[in-house]
């Protein structure tokens, strides 16, 4: 966590420092290292951890071969993107690569259409991203239909592109014979704040779960403490995704919806799923605003345009993406685990 906190938040931090000195009215020259981040950075620290955890917990055998340890840590497909695989899953499959040679002609026509189907989630985010990138590049100027359409595209973007990574990563990996889990599974179809995030980049969520929140003593010590315990994990999850106060925004703007639902829990019970997912989709659209704008200023330009009025229909890219992506979401792909069930973080 020291090489990660150095490559990926040393500018940030003597950013913040200079900025606090100046408060004080101290002129401090503090050096910008620009550093370049090693590929996969995040994923290699986050894969370690997991391991050294259930090592040292007694749930794995500690693996005494360097190489098969090597090749958990940075398996190429989801290197960059995930999914974040834990040990026990991921390291048995790559013991047995080995006899998985015989099985590739078998497996390639299901890896081809989880690839395929990757694809055309980055293609579909690809044709929105210019109704997103069009709105965030001037909000000021924007119209109200311009304003709500560029947040709706960057959300299902930021989808399309993640999700169209993981199941390309999947599709790769399957070829070679070893299976990833589930990563996606269709989020904005979530009833609850606490649904959407077990549906949400679901490798990155159980991982601060397991080694964040109940750690921290997750719901077991009362309600006060659980929400604590939720603010805690979203921002150092809003902290992992980037170093930048929209980041921690971002993520706060989470604590803030979870904490409201943990509060008012018999209204997410009861309440049926019509009333629901719309509060849902519109907390969740509105709180990526943060995560794509460069700065609070930024952020505060993209709300307002909200309420500049004017109205026009949506760009034909917009239509035809998003309904690629709503299409390829109805009729996906399905994953195959090496025993023959749904793999992990599947919830059909």
């Amino acid at each position: 966590f020291g090489t990660l906190g150095y490559f990926k938040y040393a500018d940030f931090g003597l950013e913040n420092a200079r900025a606090v000195f100046a408060l004080f009215g101290v002129s401090v020259e503090l050096p910008r290292l620009d550093l370049l981040l090693p590929i996969g950075l995040s994923f290699h620290v986050f894969q370690s951890f997991a391991y050294v955890v259930e090592v040292l917990s007694g749930r794995i055998a500690p693996c005494r071969n360097f190489v098969l340890y090597a090749l958990y840590v940075s398996w190429f497909p989801q290197l960059v993107a995930g999914p974040i695989e834990r040990p026990e899953r991921l390291m048995p499959q790559l013991a047995r690569i080995e006899g998985t040679k015989d099985g590739f002609a078998t497996r390639l026509p299901h890896a081809a259409a989880l690839f395929a189907e990757g694809w055309i989630r980055k293609m579909a985010a690809d044709v929105i991203s210019t109704t997103a990138d069009v709105f965030f590049d001037a909000p000021a100027g924007a119209s109200s239909s311009d304003a709500v359409f560029g947040i709706v595209a960057f959300g299902l973007q930021i989808y399309g592109d993640f999700s169209g990574y993981s199941r390309m990563a999947q599709g790769a990996s399957h070829a070679l014979g070893v299976d990833l889990m589930e990563n996606f599974n269709r989020p904005y179809w979530a009833r609850s704040f606490r649904d959407f995030w077990r549906r949400w980049h679901i490798s990155l969520s159980t991982w601060f779960r397991d080694f964040v929140y109940i750690p921290l003593g997750g719901s077991r010590s009362g309600p006060a403490r659980e929400r604590v315990n939720i603010v805690a994990t979203m921002l150092l999850s809003a902290l992992w995704h980037g170093a930048g106060w929209t980041f921690i925004l971002w993520g706060a703007m989470h604590a803030a919806f979870m904490v409201l639902e943990s509060m008012t829990r018999p209204f997410w019970r009861w309440a049926p799923a019509a009333v629901t997912r719309p509060l849902v989709w519109v907390a969740v659209f509105l709180a990526w605003v943060p995560f794509r704008a460069t700065d609070f200023g930024s952020v505060v330009e993209c709300y307002r345009a909200l309420g500049n009025g004017g109205w026009a229909p949506p760009t034909l890219a917009f239509v035809f993406g998003a309904t690629l992506l709503v299409l390829v979401d109805v009729f996906r792909v399905p994953l195959v685990a090496p025993d023959g069930v749904p793999a992990p973080g599947v919830r059909e």
